[in-house]
């Protein structure tokens, strides 16, 4: 429904304790465990604890080069998990060909203060199999400030929603291989109905591309981070399907997938991604995701005027800026989703059809000459 400002610090506080406890990092030593998570020293173990709900926090590495994991690691669709690697390293081969496989709800990070943890694939020979990380359909992983690596394939294999923050290394280390799927070596793979956001990190390919995207009904949004790829094959990246460039520093020229809001400037051979100066700009587009990329970090200083003339759903946290007055055109569907909270700064003109599942706040500054829905009575 419409919130009123009064309960705005509120929720906004309560929304941050919410991300607190999904994220779930721990400031601790070492080897020091929070009362709520499992310590987990072998496979055995941490097999187990991936059965239930839960944050496992590791206080020793998980298999070797010598003695890689037997087991392949397994999350079912019902299950949340924080994994936390705590400095230490996961190692698996070709036994597993995937070293974990997500149907559910997984987080990774890491909360040491002296080392990155690792999750590795030893298995040199390519294969489109052959991955560090399988994130299913209908699953989610949200991943921040590890190191994964695969000496013999792509890293990630995303075909459910998965977002990738910054301080997260991906790199596939395999040299050589040519033909066959262009994903099967890239560092990232975004597949079939896949959903990725990338805030940030570091991306890398010895054979192949940084990122990859073959599916028309894939999603990937790409907001900052280094693609580095090989130059003779794909370069930073080798799809422009479904792929959207708001910024990033690139090893190949991703001109053309960039949003119509950011540019790219070549910096010592490099390929630069920066937003436009939006300074007393306009912008009117049907793509949901260029509008939300408007609204992700705005700024007051910026007279904008947005139109939107699509449809489509806004989620996350979004702000309407003081100097920004953004209209919903005649015909248009602009939907505020049920995990979305538009801070109205600004002013909101509405021309066309919106709907209010989650929450906009100051209402006051809603002008409505069409149709509003989900409105709470």
């Amino acid at each position: 429904g419409v919130m009123n400002s009064q309960t705005k610090a509120s929720l906004v506080m309560a929304i941050i304790f919410c991300l607190a406890c999904i994220v779930m990092s721990v400031d601790v030593s070492t080897d020091a465990v929070s009362q709520d998570s499992q310590a987990i020293s072998d496979e055995t173990e941490l097999v187990s604890a991936l059965e239930t709900d839960g944050t496992i926090h590791l206080t020793a590495d998980i298999g070797s080069s010598d003695k890689p994991l037997t087991t392949k690691l397994t999350i079912s669709s019902d299950t949340t998990i924080t994994l936390d690697l705590n400095g230490h390293s996961i190692i698996g081969s070709s036994t597993n060909k995937t070293i974990l496989e997500n149907n559910g709800h997984l987080t990774l990070t890491d909360s040491s203060s002296s080392t990155r943890g690792t999750i590795k694939n030893i298995n040199t020979s390519p294969n489109s199999a052959n991955n560090v990380i399988v994130n299913n359909a209908g699953a989610t992983l949200l991943i921040s400030n590890i190191s994964l690596i695969n000496d013999g394939g792509a890293v990630i294999q995303n075909k459910g929603t998965c977002a990738i923050e910054n301080g997260t290394v991906v790199s596939s280390t395999y040299k050589g291989y040519e033909g066959g799927s262009a994903s099967r070596c890239a560092a990232v793979s975004n597949i079939d109905e896949g959903v990725m956001t990338i805030n940030g990190g570091e991306f890398s390919s010895a054979s192949q591309s940084a990122l990859n995207s073959y599916s028309d009904l894939s999603v990937m949004n790409v907001y900052n981070g280094t693609f580095n790829g090989n130059g003779t094959v794909a370069n930073g990246v080798s799809s422009d399907v479904s792929i959207r460039i708001h910024g990033g520093d690139f090893s190949s020229d991703p001109s053309f997938m960039l949003v119509s809001t950011s540019s790219v400037n070549l910096v010592n051979d490099r390929y630069i991604v920066t937003e436009l100066d939006m300074t007393e700009q306009s912008l009117t587009t049907s793509d949901i995701e260029e509008l939300r990329s408007a609204l992700v970090n705005p700024t007051d200083s910026v007279e904008m005027d947005l139109v939107f003339t699509g449809s489509g759903s806004l989620s996350g946290s979004l702000r309407v800026a003081s100097n920004t007055t953004l209209t919903i055109a005649e015909g248009a569907n602009l939907t505020i989703g049920t995990d979305c909270i538009l801070e109205l700064d600004g002013k909101l003109i509405n021309n066309g059809n919106l709907t209010i599942d989650g929450f906009v706040t100051n209402p006051i500054s809603v002008t409505d000459n069409g149709t509003i829905y989900g409105v709470s009575s």
